[in-house]
């Protein structure tokens, strides 16, 4: 430990005007995010972007202090092991990156006057995924390369070639109801953090205890495309039910009860299509009741999967298609807001049905049988804001800037671990026979128990062009409450079917 120790002690002093730099960077953009600039949204894209390079390029250069590669390197001779190489980098990323991060999140808490200690196992677990998903990638990188031009190229190759070229397959050969989970996405981002760690410490230790670069690359050239995947496995409904095992919340039976209503008005069905780049398929409505939601609660029809038999023996399966859902039926379907519930009532089975089994099935009867995942949404929580710059205190231990600048409306809102699972805005204007608007009603949140981007402050902007004078504004958000499933079935569809 002691040489360890040296090889730390000599790397500040050989390194340290590229501490202070990277340092003042790191700081500044936390400063300028956080602070009284914080209402000004693009910052954390303008700023964080430098923020990563800078700590990319710290950890380059420690590594490359003793670069690994090659057999005519100074230090190959000096009296201590590899080992004590490792623990000096080690302790090095520890005190310079991951400390001032940690310090950062904690002052943040402390300063907008949240309890430490209650947020303390997620603020280390913010810090876990970002030593997997930022910190030791760059490390990787750094030890199976000489100097700092071809860190960049390896990277550059390594990330940016390798990775767009093996997505752009993935986004070829898969389904797209598998890419955009949602709340869900928490499950993929943990197995990618948990790939790269488990990756990540294996090329570490190979090559500082055994310095074989051949067999480090060739780790590496495997994990790039096995993330990809994982990125965009399949899987969804099985993420799905995890999630309504990890809720832990039970849902009676008579919540949510779904039936269908064959008496209502053809007339009323809306026509809705939504196709996908080089499929076809008939978009169909069927009219459906939806009784059982709590007063003041809401509903939100994440998924279906149908199956349907026709005579002859023809049957249809879909899958948990992202696009069929329970529907509004006022705007297109497939929309966000469309699927969103707020009391029983008449609603729309929204279903893309394949153009082949469409012409088979024709007005012959039909036994359609459904699945339906759905998250019981909590009743709103409203939050005035008031017209002016700053930091305001909304639900949630969360805080939200407004910017307005004459005919444009901005909201930055953060909460810690995770953002509400529905947010949205209502705008009051200045014409009193005018009802509130309601802007950016969408899922924004992560439906995990934990934040997995790598930051204890998630994030939603909202905001678009508007009309003067607004005179009021309220935040509205709901939490999810529980996750569950509904079946609904129909022994014989007839005409409900033809579009």
């Amino acid at each position: 430990m002691g040489h360890a120790l040296q090889i730390f002690r000599k790397d500040v002093r050989h390194l340290w005007p590229r501490i202070a730099m990277v340092l003042a960077v790191y700081f500044l953009g936390a400063w300028a995010t956080y602070g009284p600039f914080a209402g000004l949204w693009t910052n954390r894209n303008v700023l964080g972007l430098p923020s990563l390079l800078a700590w990319w390029y710290l950890i380059a250069a420690v590594i490359h202090e003793e670069a690994l590669p090659g057999n005519r390197q100074y230090w190959l001779t000096r009296p201590f092991s590899r080992r004590d190489l490792l623990a000096a980098k080690a302790i090095f990323i520890l005190v310079f990156i991951c400390l001032p991060d940690f310090c950062t999140e904690v002052t943040i808490l402390v300063l907008r006057g949240k309890p430490l200690f209650e947020y303390l196992p997620d603020l280390l677990i913010s810090q876990l995924f970002s030593l997997a998903k930022v910190f030791l990638p760059a490390a990787v990188l750094a030890a199976i390369t000489g100097g700092l031009v071809e860190f960049a190229w390896t990277g550059l190759a390594a990330f940016a070639g390798a990775g767009f070229i093996l997505m752009a397959l993935a986004l070829r050969f898969l389904p797209q109801s598998e890419l955009d989970w949602g709340g869900l996405d928490w499950f993929r981002a943990t197995a990618v953090a948990a790939l790269l760690l488990a990756a990540s410490a294996a090329i570490l230790l190979v090559q500082y205890v055994r310095r074989q670069t051949w067999l480090c690359r060739s780790i590496l050239a495997a994990a790039v495309p096995i993330g990809v995947f994982l990125t965009w496995m399949p899987g969804w409904h099985t993420a799905f039910a995890l999630q309504c095992r990890l809720s832990g919340q039970p849902v009676a039976d008579t919540v949510a009860s779904i039936a269908f209503d064959p008496a209502r008005d053809s007339r009323t069905r809306p026509i809705g299509k939504v196709m996908r780049p080089g499929q076809s398929v008939h978009g169909i409505a069927i009219p459906v009741r939806v009784t059982g939601i709590p007063e003041g609660m809401a509903l939100y029809s994440e998924r279906a999967s149908v199956s349907a038999d026709a005579p002859a023996h023809a049957r249809w399966i879909s899958g948990w298609d992202s696009l069929n859902s329970l529907w509004l039926g006022r705007g297109q379907a497939g929309m966000e807001d469309e699927r969103f519930l707020t009391g029983d009532g008449e609603y729309w089975l929204y279903l893309n049905i394949h153009s082949s089994f469409y012409g088979r099935a024709g007005s012959k009867p039909l036994h359609l049988h459904a699945k339906l995942a759905l998250t019981l949404l909590s009743r709103e929580q409203v939050s005035p804001l008031m017209l002016r710059e700053g930091a305001q205190a909304v639900s949630n231990d969360g805080f939200c800037w407004i910017t307005v600048r004459s005919w444009l409306f901005v909201s930055s809102c953060s909460w810690p671990v995770r953002t509400p699972a529905r947010l949205g805005l209502r705008l009051r204007s200045g014409e009193t026979n005018l009802p509130p608007t309601s802007w950016g009603g969408s899922l924004v949140g992560s439906y995990g128990p934990y934040p997995t981007s790598g930051g204890l402050w998630q994030w939603a902007d909202r905001g678009g062009s508007m009309q003067p004078p607004l005179t009021g504004i309220e935040l509205v958000t709901r939490q999810a409450v529980a996750h569950f499933e509904r079946e609904l079935d129909i022994p014989a569809l007839g005409n409900w079917i033809i579009q």
